[in-house]
């Protein structure tokens, strides 16, 4: 038995090999270095897919840190800032909302007829007997009464001037009692309904952080001082009307 060894192959024989034989054993060579070329291609292959999961969880964990940093540097502050703007507009809203219901919008000259309008709404089941106002709104409560009566066409009622109210009052006489159209207790009202209105609204954002609520307790403050200075009877429409 004749035993030939062609690279990592073994060949056994009886002795005799051909010469066809002998060429068919050259294959070999080319078979093993084909297997050799597809091992390093296989390691290569898996290689690669390695360093590719690897730069995979690379950049899920760079990306997944970008965002924990963006959220708490930026986010969170963005957020912030878009709700004190957000409340700075609902408040100023709210505040323009309620005193243009009540004093109208500017110029102040429309601000006795907007009254008048309130208290005959008011007392629309009534009889209007006759409508008390100061002497320095006796005036323009004529203008605005024969306003009126030129819309309705018709006598509205008498205006009496009461030297004894203070400017920018409107009391109504009817068949059934006394409407006080004044802006002094309308304004304690509106005090009142904006206080429980403010108190309200910025409960909704003292979840952000502890430095908005405390932005937040300055605009408070600052509406506050401002409602307490519209309930003063004294509370500068005068000015504003040009008297």
């Amino acid at each position: 038995m004749l035993i030939c060894r062609r690279g990592e192959w073994r060949v056994e024989s009886d002795g005799f090999v051909s010469s066809t034989e002998l060429q068919g054993l050259e294959g070999l060579r080319e078979m093993e270095a084909f297997r050799a070329r597809d091992a390093e291609c296989e390691v290569a292959r898996l290689a690669e897919r390695v360093r590719a999961l690897k730069r995979r969880a690379w950049r899920r964990g760079y990306e997944a840190g970008r965002r924990a940093a963006l959220y708490e540097f930026v986010a969170q502050p963005v957020a912030v800032s878009f709700a004190s703007r957000c409340l700075e507009e609902r408040l100023a809203d709210m505040v323009l909302k309620m005193v243009a219901g009540i004093v109208g919008e500017l110029p102040a000259d429309v601000v006795l007829p907007i009254q008048l309008r309130r208290c005959l709404d008011a007392s629309r089941a009534q009889q209007v007997l006759s409508v008390r106002v100061s002497a320095d709104d006796y005036d323009e409560t004529q203008r605005s009464i024969r306003t009126l009566e030129q819309e309705l066409n018709a006598s509205v009622f008498t205006v009496l001037a009461d030297a004894g109210l203070p400017p920018h009052s409107l009391v109504v006489e009817t068949e059934h009692g006394v409407i006080d159209g004044s802006l002094t207790p309308q304004l304690r009202v509106l005090e009142q309904g904006m206080r429980d209105a403010i108190k309200t609204l910025l409960d909704e954002y003292r979840y952000i952080d502890g430095e908005s609520a405390r932005q937040f307790d300055l605009v408070d403050s600052g509406l506050r001082d401002v409602i307490a200075l519209l309930a003063e009877p004294n509370n500068g429409l005068e000015d504003g009307e040009g008297k």
